[in-house]
């Protein structure tokens, strides 16, 4: 991997109340059942730190998060103590000159550390449609000097046009084209929607690369329109890993029933789905009626041989939300 860009870090501890910095250190202990509930008995009743905490992060990453803001950089303050949850992945499979997709970007903790993992020669290309949260992911890119990282303001899914978005105050991690439940205080937004397929045309088009070696796709829900719109790109002579969320209560909400998702991957492009879990990667059969894990990954068995070679000895957080 490249040397990271230099950053500067200025000392931000000191602006920490001491709970939030313990709850951190816990996250240096090696994982075990009960930590992350022992966590938030440490920081019962505690109130986010005010104002902007730089945080650095994994490859000499920096972000600015405001934790009374949004939850999403209250998870990523932890991250200056823990690896986020899918480093395994993005690991395993990028390599200098790689080109990543993330679907549902969110603040760029997964599409900063693939640009560093891809380096000056490869790209990161991360869809984020929200504006709010788009212009933080952009700060991101600026701050750490992510040259290789290409913000792109659309939505995916399985067709093209226009979709409403619904967005949760202080929570960006959760918005969704779901409408939403009664009682919700989520705001519409209206944003273009494209499909992976024509997305990556006009990109290789525009850019040049290599076909994406991963896709990484966070949409709450609509995780599997986004893969019907890529059915060109899974099904191509040199296919990416997919890693996906595969959060049940939305699942259900989309109308989207599990158990016929292994089938599905297997019959239209050859892949095997695996749940990722504290003991393994773990092959799903047919018919599993619910998603093992919060997370997925969709591999070919002949295209990502010695990559799954790799994953099948190692462990997987439990919790995998970050």
């Amino acid at each position: 991997m490249e040397a990271p860009a230099t950053v500067t870090h200025p000392a931000s501890s000191k602006a920490v109340p001491f709970r939030w910095r313990l709850a951190g250190w816990l996250r240096r202990i090696p994982e075990f059942r009960g930590r992350d509930r022992l966590g938030g008995i440490i920081l019962r009743g505690a109130t986010p730190p005010a104002g902007v905490v730089r945080c650095l992060v994994g490859p000499n990453l920096l972000y600015d998060a405001r934790m009374q803001e949004d939850g999403s950089w209250v998870d990523l303050f932890f991250l200056q103590y823990e690896s986020p949850a899918l480093t395994p992945i993005l690991e395993t499979f990028l390599r200098p000159g790689s080109t990543f997709v993330d679907v549902g970007a969110n603040i760029g903790v997964y599409a900063g550390w693939a640009a560093r993992l891809v380096g000056t020669g490869g790209q990161v290309l991360a869809f984020e449609p929200v504006p709010a949260t788009r212009d933080y992911l952009e700060h991101v890119v600026a701050l750490n000097h992510l040259d290789n990282l290409h913000v792109i303001p659309k939505a995916l899914g399985a067709q093209s046009g226009t979709v409403t978005l619904w967005v949760l105050p202080r929570a960006s991690g959760l918005t969704t084209s779901l409408p939403p439940t009664a009682g919700s205080a989520a705001q519409p937004v209206d944003v273009p929607l494209t499909t992976l397929d024509d997305e990556l045309a006009a990109q290789v088009a525009a850019r040049g690369g290599p076909p994406p070696a991963l896709v990484k796709i966070d949409v709450e829900g609509l995780e599997i329109a986004v893969l019907k719109g890529a059915a060109r790109t899974l099904a191509g002579p040199t296919p990416p890993a997919v890693v996906f969320e595969t959060h049940g209560p939305y699942l259900v909400r989309a109308g989207v029933d599990f158990g016929e998702l292994p089938g599905w991957f297997e019959d239209q492009f050859g892949f095997h789905l695996f749940g990722m879990l504290p003991a393994g990667l773990r092959r799903i059969a047919r018919g599993t009626p619910a998603p093992p894990a919060h997370n997925c990954l969709a591999l070919h068995p002949e295209h990502h041989r010695t990559e799954l070679e790799t994953l099948s000895r190692m462990r997987f957080r439990r919790n995998q939300s970050c």
